[in-house]
């Protein structure tokens, strides 16, 4: 079995800190709307993806 590149208990912590230096950059330096965003979704991407992966969210099927 192959070993993650990226551990799951590193996603949600790296999704966070994504997240929170989106919104301390933007506050300090003019950035514009698409980079922003994109910060911020792929936040709440890896965010979604630790939680799936972790099985806190577990499947009802």
């Amino acid at each position: 079995m192959m070993r993650p590149l990226f551990p799951v208990k590193y996603m949600l912590p790296a999704g966070l800190l994504l997240i929170s230096a989106s919104f301390i950059l933007s506050h300090f330096v003019a950035m514009p709307d698409f980079v922003d965003g994109m910060l911020k979704g792929a936040g709440i991407g890896i965010i979604f993806l630790s939680l799936i992966n972790g099985k806190v969210i577990k499947k009802t099927s």
